[in-house]
């Protein structure tokens, strides 16, 4: 048996990870200056940092020491995790079957190849180094115990949203409080990207609401522009749109008026030009106030300028005003270059910046670019279709009956594909590169994805090996060199080194957070029970009405199917469109079951997560049931 270093657990002696607290477990020799346990093929030590074998070809980089945040430390500290992870990985690759016997599709070449792409990324590319170093998982830890929240959210531009008593707060990667959890909400952004985030820094400032009003505060915490405007867009290009009695105008970082509150929509500016609509005009301004486009009658200011196109309602227009997109499309942002339309006959296809169409409307259903290429459909809602590229060539078959059930977007090279509700992930040749083994998975991102295996959740790389160990219940995509993830109900910080903000809790201090999320932020029992109970009456009142859609939506297919008066095209068109909002419905109704049955396993109410278990299973079958009628009253009439 080997005793694991962190924890005390014992564990089997071919164990590579510890099966209590998921930390590598070392079985070799010791650092000669700290004596922590270490490997034979150890560059440097995990514990302390220091070289410990010479002959490594990894040289270390000097850094020079930054007092506050102990960067040369923690850098050392990085490389000694990744270094350790590649030494199980080179153990871990000379293994040639699966527990089934089965020939394993990576091999010990991939392995080692993956394993010097993720090296280099840490130690060679200073890019790379400041994305994955530029954080402190122990300030991070210590905000999440004592003043973050009870929440967190992803890190946008450096910062991330905590949410404590239903408050919002901000902090930063070394863990620095930037605003206490106070203000009513930080409402979500887009960018222009066309991505949801959900904070966003525009020109250093952080929009936030408090006490009815609107207001920005700086990076620091600081409240730079007072909360006194009832809505505001964000800063760009040095203004913002902000509203104050009824009208928009526009204000710059010092909160001073720039250009006067006289219009009754505003957009925020990109490019130079900004959308108006004042009384019936509409059009686009500069930053003096200048009109410099006025659309046409009728015509209406939806976007902002982005590649020198801007969306209204009759198209997309260039910066003449000349419209030289001539319709609305499905989509309203470019994704990789290309746009979804749809033409008159429902017959979805892609148009590039200039309105080309490059791909013809052709497809029932077509989906954005994701690394290249875009899942489409033939017909809607049917199971025949194809991954094609730019050109619109058809790169990997989808059709009823084949390897897999379902299809994702390709991220970083490979997509993740399942069968019978195992997961893996096929390159874009169409071959399985990782076979179907996971519980769920999810995309590529940063080089690793969180895959789910026997409940647990850990992460891999692309040729299929473990680097972040199984021990999350649940885990999210990495982003800007961290990943949110829950232990026990409570949520933290992964890196992409395995090392986590749980790692810099004590025994104590996890009991007292876990008793946090449990039981939330009330005193007593009475309280807890209260809480409890609101938070399910909640849910059920949300499936109730999910009920009712579901039941309005079916009854209304029904009508239309016992009608004289209604064509066989259009009764079929609503059959697919009801078929696939049951779908939709269930879905969200199964996510507040799933919650119902998490609430009670928590409070160790046993015969409510049975009870629940039962309704749910009910609620599928019912919903099930009407998919399966539609189903078959289109197979018998078509």
């Amino acid at each position: 048996m080997i005793r694991c270093p962190y924890c005390g657990k014992q564990n089997d002696d071919e164990s590579l990870f510890c099966t209590e607290c998921g930390k590598p477990i070392s079985q070799d020799n010791v650092c000669p200056y700290c004596g922590a346990s270490v490997n034979d093929d150890d560059s440097f030590c995990q514990s302390c940092g220091k070289v410990i074998n010479e002959s490594s070809d990894i040289e270390p980089i000097a850094y020079e020491e930054d007092e506050k945040s102990g960067f040369k430390k923690y850098l050392l500290y990085v490389i000694g995790a990744f270094v350790l992870l590649l030494a199980i990985g080179y153990f871990l690759s000379n293994e040639s079957t699966n527990d089934n016997g089965e020939a394993q599709v990576t091999d010990s070449a991939s392995s080692k190849a993956e394993m010097e792409l993720i090296k280099d990324s840490v130690i060679v590319d200073e890019e790379t180094i400041d994305v994955i170093v530029d954080y402190s998982l122990e300030g991070l830890a210590k905000v999440l115990l004592c003043g973050g929240g009870v929440s967190i959210t992803t890190f946008e531009n450096g910062y991330a949203l905590t949410i404590k008593n239903n408050k919002i707060g901000a902090i930063n990667k070394n863990g620095d409080i930037i605003a206490a959890p106070e203000y009513d909400h930080a409402a979500n952004f887009n960018d222009l990207a066309g991505t949801t985030c959900t904070i966003y820094v525009s020109d250093g400032l952080i929009r936030l609401f408090k006490n009815g009003k609107y207001g920005f505060i700086d990076t620091k915490g600081n409240v730079v522009i007072p909360f006194s405007f009832d809505n505001t867009g964000n800063f760009r290009e040095g203004l913002a749109p902000v509203k104050r009695g009824g009208k928009w105008g526009y204000i710059d970082k010092k909160g001073d008026e720039v250009i006067p509150f006289i219009y009754d929509y505003a957009t925020e500016f990109n490019e130079g030009l900004a959308g108006i609509t004042k009384d019936d005009i509409n059009g686009y301004i500069d930053s003096s106030g200048e009109m410099q486009i006025t659309l046409e009658p009728g015509q209406k200011v939806s976007d902002i300028f982005v590649n020198s196109l801007a969306l209204t309602n009759k198209g997309f227009i260039d910066k003449t005003g000349k419209i030289v997109i001539p319709y609305v499309p499905r989509d309203t942002r470019f994704q990789e270059g290309l746009l979804i339309v749809m033409n008159k006959d429902d017959k979805e296809g892609y148009i590039d910046q200039k309105g080309k169409i490059v791909i013809p409307c052709k497809y029932g259903m077509a989906f954005g670019f994701y690394d290249g290429l875009a899942k489409v459909y033939y017909e809607y809602g049917g199971d025949d279709g194809a991954y094609i590229d730019k050109t619109g060539k058809e790169v990997i078959q989808i059709h009823e009956g084949s390897p897999y059930d379902t299809y994702g977007n390709f991220f970083e090279g490979l997509a993740e594909v399942s069968k019978n509700k195992e997961y893996g992930y096929i390159n874009k040749e169409g071959e399985l590169v990782i076979p179907l083994q996971y519980g769920f998975a999810r995309g590529f991102h940063e080089g690793l994805a969180a895959v789910c295996k026997d409940g647990k959740w850990g992460y891999i790389g692309k040729s299929g090996k473990v680097f972040i160990p199984f021990i999350y219940d649940e885990a999210e995509n990495f982003h800007e060199g961290l990943a949110i993830v829950k232990k026990d109900g409570i949520p933290g910080y992964v890196a992409r080194d395995g090392k986590s903000t749980f790692d810099f809790l004590s025994a104590s201090e996890m009991k007292e957070l876990e008793n946090l999320y449990k039981y939330g932020l009330t005193s007593n029992k009475e309280q807890q029970d209260k809480g409890f109970q609101e938070k399910m009456m909640e849910h059920t009142i949300e499936i109730t009405q999910i009920m009712g859609e579901i039941n309005r939506v079916y009854n209304l297919y029904v009508a239309a199917a016992t009608s004289t008066t209604t064509d066989p095209v259009s009764l079929e068109r609503l059959g697919v469109n009801t078929i696939a909002s049951i779908s939709d419905l269930k879905i969200e109704g199964d996510m507040h079951f799933r919650e119902q049955i998490s609430l009670a396993r928590k409070e160790g109410k046993n015969d409510l997560v049975k009870f629940f278990q039962s309704e749910m299973k009910m609620f599928d079958e019912k919903a099930n049931r009407m998919e399966s009628s539609i189903s078959r009253d289109i197979d018998y009439n078509y």
